[in-house]
Protein backbone atom coordinates (compact mmCIF):
# COMPACT_ATOMS: atom_id res chain seq x y z
CA UNK A 1 0.00 0.00 0.00
CA UNK A 2 2.54 2.82 -1.63
CA UNK A 3 2.73 5.45 -4.21
CA UNK A 4 6.09 5.67 -5.94
CA UNK A 5 7.08 8.93 -8.43
CA UNK A 6 10.15 9.83 -10.00
CA UNK A 7 11.21 12.02 -12.80
CA UNK A 8 15.01 11.93 -14.27
CA UNK A 9 16.99 14.89 -14.20
CA UNK A 10 18.60 16.27 -17.79
CA UNK A 11 21.88 16.56 -17.38
CA UNK A 12 21.57 12.89 -15.09
CA UNK A 13 20.16 12.69 -11.51
CA UNK A 14 16.83 12.09 -10.58
CA UNK A 15 13.83 13.36 -7.89
CA UNK A 16 12.09 10.64 -5.96
CA UNK A 17 8.95 10.94 -4.07
CA UNK A 18 7.68 7.90 -2.41
CA UNK A 19 4.30 7.97 0.34
CA UNK A 20 4.59 4.75 2.78
CA UNK A 21 0.56 3.75 3.34
CA UNK A 22 -0.01 1.31 6.33
CA UNK A 23 -2.33 -0.75 8.57
CA UNK A 24 -3.19 0.90 11.84
CA UNK A 25 -2.35 -2.21 13.99
CA UNK A 26 1.39 -2.21 12.33
CA UNK A 27 3.68 -0.96 15.08
CA UNK A 28 5.46 2.66 14.37
CA UNK A 29 8.00 3.31 11.61
CA UNK A 30 11.79 4.08 12.95
CA UNK A 31 12.84 7.15 11.49
CA UNK A 32 16.10 7.35 8.78
CA UNK A 33 19.85 6.58 10.36
CA UNK A 34 23.12 6.64 8.38
CA UNK A 35 24.04 3.11 8.62
CA UNK A 36 27.41 1.33 6.68
CA UNK A 37 26.70 -1.83 4.62
CA UNK A 38 29.75 -3.64 3.60
CA UNK A 39 31.92 0.33 3.76
CA UNK A 40 29.08 1.73 1.72
CA UNK A 41 27.19 5.04 3.52
CA UNK A 42 23.30 3.85 3.35
CA UNK A 43 20.33 5.86 5.12
CA UNK A 44 16.76 4.56 5.20
CA UNK A 45 13.97 4.45 8.03
CA UNK A 46 12.57 1.16 9.55
CA UNK A 47 10.14 -1.20 10.31
CA UNK A 48 9.52 -1.60 14.19
CA UNK A 49 8.39 -4.83 13.62
CA UNK A 50 10.43 -6.84 11.23
CA UNK A 51 13.49 -4.60 11.13
CA UNK A 52 13.27 -4.19 7.14
CA UNK A 53 12.54 -1.20 5.00
CA UNK A 54 11.02 0.09 1.91
CA UNK A 55 13.24 2.81 0.69
CA UNK A 56 16.54 3.42 1.14
CA UNK A 57 19.22 5.93 -0.62
CA UNK A 58 23.55 5.33 -0.44
CA UNK A 59 26.18 7.43 -1.01
CA UNK A 60 26.55 6.05 -4.76
CA UNK A 61 23.20 8.13 -5.44
CA UNK A 62 21.50 4.51 -5.59
CA UNK A 63 17.98 4.81 -4.47
CA UNK A 64 16.28 1.07 -4.08
CA UNK A 65 12.02 0.79 -3.01
CA UNK A 66 9.69 -1.80 -2.15
CA UNK A 67 6.07 -1.71 -2.60
CA UNK A 68 3.67 -4.76 -2.30
CA UNK A 69 2.09 -6.24 -5.16
CA UNK A 70 -1.60 -8.04 -5.43
CA UNK A 71 -1.07 -9.52 -8.70
CA UNK A 72 -5.17 -10.64 -8.14
CA UNK A 73 -7.94 -10.52 -5.61
CA UNK A 74 -7.02 -13.23 -3.36
CA UNK A 75 -3.97 -11.08 -1.93
CA UNK A 76 -6.63 -7.94 -1.74
CA UNK A 77 -8.94 -7.07 1.18
CA UNK A 78 -10.18 -10.00 3.28
CA UNK A 79 -7.32 -12.60 2.11
CA UNK A 80 -6.27 -14.37 5.57
CA UNK A 81 -2.14 -15.62 4.58
CA UNK A 82 -0.11 -17.41 6.43
CA UNK A 83 2.63 -14.79 6.95
CA UNK A 84 5.05 -16.95 8.80
CA UNK A 85 5.56 -19.30 5.98
CA UNK A 86 6.90 -16.40 4.54
CA UNK A 87 10.45 -13.69 4.95
CA UNK A 88 10.11 -9.86 5.61
CA UNK A 89 9.64 -8.42 1.79
CA UNK A 90 11.70 -5.77 4.32
CA UNK A 91 14.57 -7.41 3.72
CA UNK A 92 15.34 -6.88 0.10
CA UNK A 93 15.63 -3.21 -0.55
CA UNK A 94 18.92 -3.75 2.30
CA UNK A 95 19.78 -6.90 0.00
CA UNK A 96 20.77 -4.51 -2.89
CA UNK A 97 21.39 -1.39 -0.54
CA UNK A 98 25.07 -0.72 -1.12
CA UNK A 99 24.68 -1.45 -4.81
CA UNK A 100 26.84 0.94 -6.95
CA UNK A 101 24.98 0.05 -10.31
CA UNK A 102 21.71 -1.12 -11.90
CA UNK A 103 23.18 -4.36 -13.13
CA UNK A 104 24.43 -4.99 -9.54
CA UNK A 105 20.78 -5.04 -8.44
CA UNK A 106 19.69 -7.14 -11.56
CA UNK A 107 22.61 -9.96 -10.21
CA UNK A 108 21.61 -10.06 -6.88
CA UNK A 109 18.06 -10.30 -7.46
CA UNK A 110 18.41 -13.24 -9.62
CA UNK A 111 20.20 -15.12 -7.08
CA UNK A 112 17.91 -15.02 -4.12
CA UNK A 113 15.26 -17.54 -3.49
CA UNK A 114 12.03 -15.27 -3.79
CA UNK A 115 9.60 -18.04 -3.22
CA UNK A 116 10.53 -17.15 0.42
CA UNK A 117 8.71 -13.77 -0.86
CA UNK A 118 4.81 -12.53 -0.74
CA UNK A 119 4.67 -10.64 -4.21
CA UNK A 120 6.32 -7.14 -4.58
CA UNK A 121 7.85 -4.59 -6.47
CA UNK A 122 11.09 -3.54 -6.38
CA UNK A 123 12.16 -0.15 -7.91
CA UNK A 124 15.84 0.36 -7.96
CA UNK A 125 17.44 4.61 -9.68
CA UNK A 126 20.79 4.99 -10.30
CA UNK A 127 22.74 8.37 -10.33
CA UNK A 128 22.66 8.70 -13.83
CA UNK A 129 18.63 8.96 -13.91
CA UNK A 130 18.08 5.45 -14.84
CA UNK A 131 15.66 2.74 -13.04
CA UNK A 132 15.22 -1.34 -12.89
CA UNK A 133 11.85 -2.60 -11.83
CA UNK A 134 12.01 -6.05 -10.65
CA UNK A 135 8.19 -7.68 -10.26
CA UNK A 136 7.57 -10.77 -8.41
CA UNK A 137 4.32 -12.38 -8.63
CA UNK A 138 4.66 -15.13 -6.53
CA UNK A 139 5.75 -17.75 -9.24
CA UNK A 140 7.52 -15.36 -11.70
CA UNK A 141 10.18 -12.74 -11.75
CA UNK A 142 9.64 -9.97 -14.02
CA UNK A 143 12.51 -7.65 -14.74
CA UNK A 144 12.24 -4.06 -16.93
CA UNK A 145 12.71 -0.29 -17.11
CA UNK A 146 11.22 1.27 -14.11
CA UNK A 147 7.72 3.34 -14.17
CA UNK A 148 7.78 7.08 -13.27
CA UNK A 149 4.74 6.14 -11.78
CA UNK A 150 3.76 2.89 -9.35
CA UNK A 151 1.28 2.39 -6.92
CA UNK A 152 -0.75 -0.76 -4.45
CA UNK A 153 -3.51 -0.90 -2.32
CA UNK A 154 -4.47 -3.89 -0.86
CA UNK A 155 -8.04 -2.56 -0.55
CA UNK A 156 -10.16 -2.50 -4.02
CA UNK A 157 -6.94 -2.95 -5.43
CA UNK A 158 -7.55 -2.62 -9.57
CA UNK A 159 -10.01 0.16 -8.50
CA UNK A 160 -7.94 2.21 -6.27
CA UNK A 161 -4.67 1.68 -8.64
CA UNK A 162 -6.91 2.77 -11.36
CA UNK A 163 -8.02 5.86 -9.92
CA UNK A 164 -4.64 6.80 -8.40
CA UNK A 165 -2.80 6.31 -12.18
CA UNK A 166 -5.45 8.97 -13.60
CA UNK A 167 -4.68 11.37 -11.16
CA UNK A 168 -0.79 10.88 -11.58
CA UNK A 169 -1.62 11.59 -15.63
CA UNK A 170 -4.12 14.93 -14.49
CA UNK A 171 -0.74 16.28 -13.44
CA UNK A 172 -0.49 19.38 -15.19
CA UNK A 173 3.87 19.59 -13.83
CA UNK A 174 6.13 17.03 -14.08
CA UNK A 175 8.47 18.79 -12.05
CA UNK A 176 10.35 18.14 -8.63
CA UNK A 177 7.71 20.58 -7.36
CA UNK A 178 4.62 19.26 -9.16
CA UNK A 179 5.41 15.63 -7.65
CA UNK A 180 5.48 16.86 -4.08
CA UNK A 181 2.29 18.43 -4.33
CA UNK A 182 0.99 14.91 -5.95
CA UNK A 183 2.48 13.24 -3.19
CA UNK A 184 0.66 15.85 -0.46
CA UNK A 185 -2.48 14.67 -2.04
CA UNK A 186 -3.95 18.19 -3.14
CA UNK A 187 -7.27 19.90 -1.74
CA UNK A 188 -9.58 17.23 -1.45
CA UNK A 189 -10.29 15.03 1.78
CA UNK A 190 -7.58 12.14 2.11
CA UNK A 191 -9.33 8.92 1.20
CA UNK A 192 -8.61 4.87 0.17
CA UNK A 193 -7.79 6.42 -3.13
CA UNK A 194 -5.77 9.33 -2.24
CA UNK A 195 -2.03 9.32 -2.77
CA UNK A 196 -2.55 10.77 0.84
CA UNK A 197 -4.36 8.10 1.71
CA UNK A 198 -6.59 7.73 4.86
CA UNK A 199 -8.67 5.16 5.70
CA UNK A 200 -10.93 3.40 8.52
CA UNK A 201 -7.67 0.86 9.34
CA UNK A 202 -5.11 2.69 7.36
CA UNK A 203 -3.23 5.62 6.28
CA UNK A 204 0.23 7.30 4.51
CA UNK A 205 2.35 6.91 7.87
CA UNK A 206 5.47 8.83 5.88
CA UNK A 207 6.61 10.90 2.70
CA UNK A 208 10.01 10.20 1.35
CA UNK A 209 11.74 12.83 -0.64
CA UNK A 210 15.23 12.14 -2.14
CA UNK A 211 17.00 14.28 -4.55
CA UNK A 212 20.25 12.82 -6.56
CA UNK A 213 22.59 14.96 -8.50
CA UNK A 214 25.98 16.65 -9.62
CA UNK A 215 27.28 16.94 -5.52
CA UNK A 216 23.72 15.91 -4.19
CA UNK A 217 22.65 12.43 -2.20
CA UNK A 218 19.44 13.81 -0.15
CA UNK A 219 16.67 12.12 1.45
CA UNK A 220 13.84 14.30 3.36
CA UNK A 221 11.77 12.35 5.80
CA UNK A 222 8.61 12.81 6.97
CA UNK A 223 6.31 11.19 9.71
CA UNK A 224 2.47 12.19 9.10
CA UNK A 225 1.23 12.75 12.73
CA UNK A 226 -2.31 13.36 11.39
CA UNK A 227 -4.36 14.31 14.30
CA UNK A 228 -1.19 15.53 16.67
CA UNK A 229 -0.77 18.04 13.83
CA UNK A 230 2.84 18.62 12.20
CA UNK A 231 4.61 15.42 11.38
CA UNK A 232 8.08 15.30 12.45
CA UNK A 233 10.53 15.97 9.35
CA UNK A 234 14.57 15.07 9.07
CA UNK A 235 17.02 15.52 6.26
CA UNK A 236 20.00 13.39 5.59
CA UNK A 237 23.02 14.20 3.39
CA UNK A 238 25.20 11.42 2.14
Amino acid sequence: MCTLTWLPSPGGGYDLFFNRDELDRRGPEIAPAIRIKDTVRTVAPRDSEHGGTWISLNEFGLTACLLNYYPDSSYGTGHQEAVTLFRSRGELPDKVADARALHDVHSRIQKIDLRDYRPFHLVTIAAEGEGLWCRWDGIDLTIGTAPSFLTSSSFRTQEVERIRRERFEAISERSRLGLREFHRGGPSLPSAESIRMRRPDGRTRSMTEISVGSGERRLVYERLQWEEGEGIREEFVL
